[in-house]
This record gives structure tokens, sequence and C-alpha cells, in this order.
């Protein structure tokens, strides 16, 4: 049943932003001043800010042109079409950056007409009996919150005109707007949405904001309150299907992603005996065609499941990548720094089958494993349902499903957001306050898994092009040759572009970037400080850093690397 006062608030506020895009489109024609555009450009976000937490639910596709990262991108499966930048965030850049001349005056007005076209469409293409349910309603808002917390203090959305802050207040008094229509008693959301304002508004400097006071006093008690609310009125599925679990309360709960999300079916899923069978297998050499390599000759596990080696070991010692950790390899919907493959199983046998890594046949594999008598017992076990037993999917499948069970979300920094006052010292407060701040680290490295698995959905995997360079020779960088991504798509878009890694265990797993060409943690910082490629002369086409230094201090930097290495897992670092 829908709620037809949330879909008139849905309707009237896209109406308010239309209007005021069109007094943006009207100030640019009359060729008004560029801080009056500036003022109409924050005003239109923040109407947009107000109902986006529909629309970014409701409209995943048609959001991405109102308000998606200023980069050209690709459609999924058509690598040669490229679409460029569209949105809030492209006039931001316009506006902020540059001053207008005509020709960005045109482009503005043109681009106000695309942006209406779009909001048209957000607002024809749902049928009532599908939209606006109590469902997805609070599910919306349930999203909402966690991206104010994960991506939105961050600055995500606004990385010029670093608006986010006051944007953050337009978000929840559209949340507290949608709640009243839905919730039969929401006097304690409002309270908590109230003071949550009333924070942002006290400390609206978006470079010394305390994101941890933040998210621990007022994200925190929101997420908990409308997913119990969710509970209470059973609007959750019964089998969940989405990367973020229902039993979720908090961002840094040990349970917030559904493990299950991420296997491909339940053929997939893991069972106690098929992970014991994939740790064995895991760590011997009857794989490599040699048989004297495994899985853990690269990746270690006292290492942190990494080798140390600033290239992997190989076997026609042509390795140009590092060798990434497999902590929380789980969480990802692309795999290899190329991110060639989507599930766990088809990056295990593009291994095998490499002829630099173990050169591998998974017919002589079976062959091998079928007459190994100890082997046999354990895959009728684990596989007692396949027809085969012993076939490529059930190998692939039982090492994946051991790399499954490679997850790392409870370091010192994940008990003190959990509650321990005494798990972090207060740099490493600090230094995430600035990660996710100032440095903005937290643009591309998401929390809560610090990775590229972009919030509030957590169902895809970003990709950069930051400019790594192929040494450590700074007065005349040239870019790694690697190409990355575009090896895999051939679009031009994806040259030099890498998957983001993840953070956690960062400490444990120099050394650093797609081709290790950093030592330390320090190296990495000061190459972003300095920005980027960029920095140091490299150029690219379609590069994805902010443009700039970050000014970062001496102190400021050690106060960050102290953070990353409070993502230290105690169970991983005790491997």
């Amino acid at each position: 049943m829908i709620n037809t006062k949330v879909y008139h608030y849905y309707m009237r506020m896209s109406d308010s932003t239309k209007q005021c895009l069109k007094e943006l489109q009207m100030a640019t024609i009359r060729q008004q001043s560029q801080l009056r555009l500036k003022q109409l450009f924050l005003q239109a976000r923040t109407h947009y800010k107000k109902w986006s937490i529909l629309s970014e639910y409701l409209n995943p596709y048609e959001s991405k042109f109102i308000n998606g990262p200023s980069q050209v991108r690709i459609e999924e499966g058509a690598p040669d079409k490229l679409i460029p930048p569209h949105g809030f965030q492209l006039l931001e850049e316009i506006i902020f950056e540059h001053k207008i001349n005509a020709s960005a005056s045109q482009q503005i007005i043109a681009e106000i007409n695309f942006m209406q076209q779009q909001i048209d469409k957000m607002t024809s293409t749902y049928a009532l009996e599908n939209a606006f349910t109590v469902k997805y309603i609070n599910e919306a808002m349930r999203y909402a919150i966690f991206s104010l917390g994960a991506k939105d203090i961050a600055g995500f959305d606004s990385p010029v005109a670093v608006n986010s802050i006051a944007e953050c207040i337009a978000t929840l008094t559209g949340i507290d707007s949608i709640s009243a229509y839905t919730w039969k008693e929401n006097k304690q959301l409002q309270e908590i949405i109230n003071n949550a304002k009333k924070y942002l508004s006290d400390n609206d400097d978006f470079n010394t904001f305390n994101r941890i006071v933040f998210i621990k006093e007022y994200i925190n008690p929101l997420s908990t309150l409308v997913s119990y609310h969710m509970r209470e009125e059973s609007l959750f599925n019964l089998k969940n299907d989405n990367a973020v679990s229902d039993n979720a309360l908090t961002l840094f709960d040990k349970n917030f992603f559904d493990v299950d999300f991420f296997s491909p079916s339940e053929r997939y899923m893991p069972t106690e005996d098929r992970v014991a069978l994939g740790k064995m297998l895991f760590n011997d050499p009857v794989l490599s065609q040699s048989q004297t390599i495994s899985c853990s000759s690269c990746h270690n596990e006292s290492m942190a499941f990494t080798d140390g080696r600033a290239r992997a070991k190989t076997i026609d010692k042509s390795a140009i990548r590092n060798t990434p950790t497999l902590w929380n390899a789980l969480f990802q919907t692309r795999f290899f720094y190329d991110m060639r493959e989507e599930i766990l199983e088809d990056q295990f046998l593009d291994v095998v089958h490499s002829s630099a890594e173990m050169n591998g046949s998974i017919s002589q594999i079976i062959e091998r494993l079928t007459k190994d008598s100890v082997y046999n017992h354990l895959f009728l076990q684990a596989y007692a349902t396949e027809a085969n037993p012993i076939s490529p999917f059930t190998i692939a499948n039982a090492i994946s499903n051991y790399e499954r069970t490679l997850i790392s979300v409870d370091s010192r920094f994940d008990r003190f957001m959990r509650g321990d006052e005494t798990a972090v010292t207060t740099e490493e407060k600090e230094g995430f306050n600035l990660f996710m701040g100032k440095a903005k680290c937290g643009t591309c490295h998401f929390a809560p898994l610090f990775n590229g698995l972009v919030p509030p959905f957590y169902n895809e995997v970003e990709s950069e092009i930051i400019g790594v360079p192929a040494t450590k020779n700074k007065r005349s960088a040239t870019i790694d040759p690697d190409y990355g991504r575009y090896n895999f798509t051939k679009s031009p878009v994806h040259k030099y572009a890498f998957r983001i890694p993840g953070l956690r265990n960062v400490a444990l797993t120099a050394p650093y970037m797609h081709n290790g060409v950093y030592a330390t943690l320090d190296e990495v910082m000061e190459f972003y400080n300095n920005g980027g490629g960029k920095g140091l002369g490299i150029h690219t086409k379609y590069y994805t850093l902010p443009e700039g230094r970050l000014n970062l201090s001496k102190v400021e930097i050690k106060r960050i690397i102290s953070f990353m290495q409070s993502l230290t897992d105690i169970a991983s670092a005790n491997e």
C-alpha cells in the first residue's frame, strides 16, 4: 500500500528543485554576479538533498545524472559508450572553480536543461503500486542515514564548494519530514535529528568537524532507531538481498554486511566442510603445474595474506603488480586490480591458468585430486549434492569459500566505534577526522571497510586514476606503464584505472600501490599530499583525484597514519 503523503512530498520537493535550477539558469542568462550564481547553486542542491533520500533509493540510475561524481563513465557492458559528467557536481566545478565567461554560461544553461529532463523522468517513471510503500520509504531513510556517516560527511558530494556540512542538515530535514508521514510516533527520532542538526550548525567548518562525535552520538542512534522500527513493523525482507544486513544497527557493527549477498547464489554458499577443504587446497601446491606453488606462496597468512614484495614473484618473472591482501576480499563486486572478474571462483580459475602464476590446468588438477583418497573423501563430504564432487566449480568454490571467511572488522578502531572508549588514542581519533575530512581519503576509501565499495548500497566497486609513478624519482616522474582496467575493458576512460584497495590491516601489507612503488605509509601520504600524479607532473586524460595539494602538515600526516594503523585487526595481526 502506497503512502500518498510521501509521494506528494517527493513531487513537491522535485518541483522546488526544478524551480531553484530555473532561477540559477535565469541568473546565468542575465549575467548576474558569480557570487549570486554560487548562492543559487547551493540553494538548488540543498533543496535536492531534502528528497535525494528517496530519489537515490528509487531512481539510482537517473540520480547519477543529477548528483553523481563529475567524471566520465561508461555504460555497464558497453565500454565504448562514454557518458560525460552531468549534474550538480559538474555545475559546482564550473561555478566555483572557473571564471564565468560566455562558454561557461552556455554550459550552465545546457546542463540545467538536461537536469530538468532527468528530474522529469524521476517523477514519472514509477507506478504508484510499486513505489512509496512503507517498506521502501523506511529502507530509503535507513540508507540515507548510513550515507551521512559513510560518505556525506567526507565531502563526496561537494568536493569544490565544500558545503557538505550544511547539506547534511538538509538531508536530516528530509528524513524528519518523511518520517512524520510514515511513523505513528516519531518524537524520539525528531529529537535526535534536531540535536544532530544543531551539532552540524554549531560545528560547520568542514576541516575541523568532529566526525567521530557526529557518528557515535547522532548517526548511530538514528540508524539504530530506524532499524528497530523496521523490525517492529516487519519491514525487512525474509531473505535479505542487500549488501547491508537487516541485522545491522550501526555503521561499524560486526555484522554490518550480509555475507550471503557477496556469494552469487545458494549453490556457492560456505559450509564448514567446504571451508576446511578450501583452506587445505589453499596451502597445497597440487594446484600448480610444477606442484611447487600454492595460493599461500604469494598470500602468506603470517604476512596478512601478502608476500611483502613490491611485485609478486612469478614463474616467468613478468610480475607487474603487488600482491593484495585477502582480508575482506569477500566484500567486493569486482576482483583483481583491473576488476576483470566478478566472483571469487572466476578469480581463482584465472590464477590457476595464468602462465605467470600457477601455469596449471584444471583438468590436470581434477585428475590429481581424484587419485588422492583423502581429497576424494573430503570433496564427497563437502559436495555430496553435486553430480561431480570434484569439478572445476567445486575446487574453485572450496578455495573461494575459505577466502570468504577472511573477514577483518574487529580492529581497535571498530571496538572504539562500538563503545570501548579506551580502544584508541586521541591521535588516532584526530587521524580519522582528518582522513574523512581535510585529507579527502574517505571520498574514495569508504567507511566502514575503507575500500572502494560505494555507500550506501555497497553493491558496486569504484576504480580510480591517480597517476601512480613507475619509480620514486620525483624530478622526472613517469606514470607506471600498466594500463590497469583498460587492459580488460579497452575503454579510454579506464586507462591507468585500478580498483580502490581496502585499508584494513594496511600497516601489515607494505609495500603499497598496485606496483609496490612506495615502501611506507609516509611515502604514500606524501604522494597524496603533493597532489597525486599531477603533483609529480604526470598527466592523464581521465584523472580522478581532486585537483591540488592537500596542504597537510607533518603532524596531520602522522595522525592519519596512526588512524590507519588502528585498523589492524587483532586477530589478523596475531595469525
